[in-house]
């Protein structure tokens, strides 16, 4: 009775088990059809059970609007499919290798892989989107139908038991079907392009007994396929494989089946035609003239070596097949091999390389790049990288941290500074060589005894550290501290912070601390939130934070700011400090603004096309802020009320142009006046047309040439820099700009006429006037510029220049003049420029050397008036 129950139960099992493995089944019309076979078990499921199709061996699934058959897989015993009609444009057969017939007609297949089909004895292809066809695995193939397909090429060479051959296509070209058994083919049918080229075993045999071909001039016993080979020498390197010697082209079949090529040390020019070699694996043309190469065709290429060519550029990225490429001794400066993630091995030293990209190359054991002009490497996606070498490069910083297989380093003859090799694998290094670094003093190691006691071929000044290696000096002790209680301080008190524990850090908040000073803060490379308000420090420089978008100095000392290299600053609070102007248009990101209770701003630029965006605008409290520049004033009038009393909105100009009537003689135009025009300078320049219309000066201002025909006292004698300087401080330069000087010594603007004007703010300033070859000259007071023109008269009272009479010369009685002699505008008239002029003796036309501005340059120049003022100097 037990042995009863217990063969039911099993009896059960083999019943629930027999359909527990089931093949997935996507697409619903395939599922229905197999259902209509009787091969499935539940209608509309996605699947069927394995065991009810893995035994079958016919099928015929055509006209049901398939279109996807993912299922087949499971059909390991077919020997028949008729899938005609459908609607699938791929099909996997990898795993139906007992396939015998096979059709796929009236489909929009795009490609077919028919590599495991080694039984296949019919196959037939009528009407598909195919493109290419690979049939030389399939030997056994008896019936081979193909029409109206996209196949340009069809090579049947190897299928020596074809009895029928269908081929019609307009778009095939050529056809091989040299399978030595050529008489075995009973039904045959052949048509293509106009120019069809079909290669058969016998000529005479196929026009006599293959008839209905399209015309019996479409045979050769030769070939139809041929690769232009444009090189002399690479033709005769590929003898091999050609026909005919020295015709320019060998055989396309000949060499598309080539997997190995060595043409090393031919020779050779050019590589056209290296294409056609498309089942290439190795290529070795080493030592040749190669000045291009174009390898993209080859994808099947895994051994390169193109070494001692004369290649100035190298795109290997399509070949991503690649395990070996030596292309060392070229002059490349480009190089692309992303996507190679299979390579191991990359020689390109000896070459002109600045920069390389490798962060594809995963698997890269071995990278030399001796010899190039690299200035920085990335190679933190090479963690399998054994031997590096880049000696003769000038590289500045390197990290190899997270190189933990490395065994072999050679960084010699670089410009190191950085050098970060502590991968926590350093005893496994065998060879390590870092001399000709001479501003490397620190390599950073997993252990500093080590390394000091085995790695020996480092420069002097060079030791080793398992700490830190890069510091950042902070000389601002309250800074230093407030870092250290961060946790990115090493020492306390020593002046320094490991540069490593900042440059990531991304939030930075230091307030109340007291901090006078602020240098350091340019390594926080990664700082994107700087919060530092109410501390003391006067200045701060962020040009260095490129990445800051939130920053917050206020309720500081900080009298100025610039911010036009934080282009991603969204927010700025810079309130309750003594900053005088803002210039915010370079910040076209920014929507918060707080420049409240600034009463020292006067100037704020916030012309950034971004205004609409703006969240926040406050400058309440800024009492001496008359003027805001910004993209619409109609929209901030209305839109930005937190404002001071004294503020209004401009989107043309925040200043006003301010004009100043100056007058100046120079001496090298008033010598040897003309008669009856004593006092006026000489035009001499301006009557010979040599005065460009282009100013000699640095703002390269122009005027029109119609400038220049002005006579009389108010014709112009040359060009002349005026410059404004700050009141309190002269040595600032506030603005500048070329102007031209009349013979009265009058200096007006471009136009000839207009007096000078500077679009400035209202206020007092020094003014300075030089000419290119005469000693300059300085207000020796501040001229205040404001709505009424400013009158500056340097030519009669030497109490308003700087240093009097020592500063100028006296021409006629109670007349002063700018000194004639300083050749090179350095500010002092010496026997050097004299010497300079005497090289140049003879010459004539618009020259510094030309110190009585007539045109030439002759010892007068010298002896008039270089001689007299040697040893005299600017008096500011």
């Amino acid at each position: 009775m037990k042995n009863k129950y217990f063969l039911r139960i099993l009896f059960f099992i083999s019943i629930t088990t027999s359909y527990a493995q089931y093949t997935s089944i996507p697409d619903a019309n395939f599922e229905a059809a197999l259902d209509a076979l009787g091969y499935d078990d539940i209608s509309g499921d996605g699947q069927v059970p394995t065991n009810n199709i893995n035994t079958i061996i016919t099928l015929d699934i055509s006209s049901q609007n398939i279109s996807d058959l993912t299922g087949i897989e499971g059909f390991v015993a077919l020997e028949e499919l008729i899938a005609y009609e459908n609607m699938f444009t791929t099909i996997d057969l990898s795993n139906n290798s007992a396939l015998e017939i096979l059709d796929l007609s009236n489909t929009p297949l795009t490609e077919l892989d028919l590599s495991a089909l080694t039984n296949l004895k019919e196959l037939t292809l009528v009407n598909t989107d195919l493109n290419a066809l690979d049939v030389t695995t399939n030997i056994g193939l008896t019936s081979f139908i193909a029409t109206s397909n996209n196949v340009e090429y069809y090579d049947l060479r190897n299928n020596t038991l074809l009895e029928v051959v269908v081929i019609s296509s307009s778009a095939t070209k050529f056809i091989n079907i040299k399978n030595g058994n050529n008489e075995n083919i009973t039904n045959h049918a052949i048509y293509g392009d106009p120019d069809l080229c079909v290669a058969v075993d016998n000529l005479t045999y196929s026009q006599t007994n293959w008839v209905n071909a399209q015309s019996t001039d479409i045979y050769t016993d030769g070939f139809c396929r041929y690769t232009a080979i444009p090189d002399a020498n690479f033709e005769a390197a590929l003898s091999a494989y050609d026909d005919i010697a020295n015709d320019g082209q060998v055989p396309t079949e000949n060499i598309a089946t080539v997997t190995t090529l060595n043409i090393a040390n031919n020779s050779i020019n050019s590589l056209d035609g290296i294409e056609d070699f498309t089942a290439l694996g190795t290529l070795r043309c080493t030592n040749n003239s190669i000045t291009t190469l174009d390898l993209s065709a080859l994808t099947n290429l895994t051994f390169l070596w193109c070494n001692q060519n004369q290649l100035t550029a190298l795109d290997i990225s399509n070949n991503t097949a690649l395990t070996f490429v030596n292309a060392s001794q070229n002059t490349i400066n480009s190089f692309n091999g992303t996507g190679l993630n299979l390579l191991e091995v990359l020689y390109l030293w000896s070459n002109q390389l600045s920069s390389i990209d490798v962060s594809d190359m995963t698997a890269l054991t071995e990278l030399d790049m001796f010899g190039n002009l690299l200035t920085s490497l990335d190679v933190s996606n090479t963690t399998g990288l054994q031997e590096i070498n880049l000696r003769g490069n000038s590289l500045t910083t390197l990290d190899l941290s997270n190189n933990t297989a490395l065994i072999e380093v050679d960084v010699r003859n670089n410009d190191v500074m950085s050098l970060n090799i502590k991968n926590g694998n350093n005893t496994n290094i065998t060879s390590f060589t870092a001399t000709s670094n001479p501003n490397l003093t620190c390599i950073l190691v997993d252990d500093a005894a080590y390394s000091t006691a085995n790695w020996t071929s480092i420069d002097a000044q060079t030791s080793f550290s398992d700490t830190y290696c890069r510091y950042t000096a902070i000389p601002d002790a309250n800074f230093e501290a407030a870092l250290e209680t961060l946790g990115y301080d090493d020492i306390s008190g020593d002046g320094q912070v490991p540069t490593v524990l900042i440059e990531n850090v991304t939030i930075l908040t230091i307030q109340f601390a007291n901090i006078s000073d602020l240098t350091g803060i340019e390594d926080f490379i990664a700082i994107e939130d700087l919060i530092i308000s109410y501390n003391g420090f006067t200045s701060l420089d962020v040009s260095n934070n490129l990445n800051l978008t939130y920053l917050e100095c206020g309720y500081s000392s900080l009298s100025s700011l610039d911010v036009s290299n934080n282009t991603l600053l969204e927010t700025l609070w810079v309130n309750t400090t003594p900053i005088t102007s803002l210039d915010l248009s370079q910040n076209v990101n920014l929507v918060d603004l707080v420049a409240s209770s600034n009463n020292a701003l006067t100037s704020l630029n916030i012309q950034n096309g971004n205004n609409t965006n703006m969240t926040r605008f406050d400058t309440d409290g800024s009492n001496n802020l008359t003027c805001v520049l910004v993209d619409d004033a109609s929209y901030s009038t209305t839109n930005w009320t937190d404002i001071g009393d004294n503020t209004s909105f401009s989107e043309t100009s925040c200043t006003t142009d301010y004009a100043l009537a100056i007058k100046a003689f120079v001496q090298g135009a008033a010598l040897n006046p003309n008669e009856g025009e004593e006092s006026l300078l000489r035009d001499d320049l301006r009557v010979a047309g040599l005065i460009p219309t282009t100013s000699p000066y640095t703002d390269g201002l122009t005027c029109d040439a119609s400038v220049f025909t002005a006579t009389g006292a108010d014709a112009i004698v040359d060009w002349v820099w005026v410059e404004l300087r700050d009141q309190n401080d002269a040595t600032i330069v506030i603005a500048g700009q070329s102007a031209l000087l009349q013979r009265d010594g009058d200096i007006v603007a471009a136009d000839g006429v207009s007096e000078v004007a500077f679009s400035i703010e209202a206020d007092d300033y020094y003014v300075l006037i030089t000419h290119r070859n005469h000693l300059g000259i300085r207000s020796a007071n501040t001229v205040s510029l404001s709505a009424t023109t400013a009158i500056l008269d340097l030519t009669t009272d030497t109490s308003l220049i700087l240093g009097g009479t020592n500063a100028v010369t006296e021409i006629r009685n109670g007349t002063y003049a700018m000194l004639a002699g300083d050749g090179d505008a350095n500010g002092q008239i010496q026997n050097t420029d004299i010497n300079t002029v005497i090289t140049l003796l003879g010459g004539s036309g618009y020259s510094d050397a030309d110190m009585d501005m007539n045109g030439q340059v002759q010892n007068t120049d010298i002896n008039n008036l270089m001689n007299p003022n040697v040893g005299k100097g600017e008096q500011f």
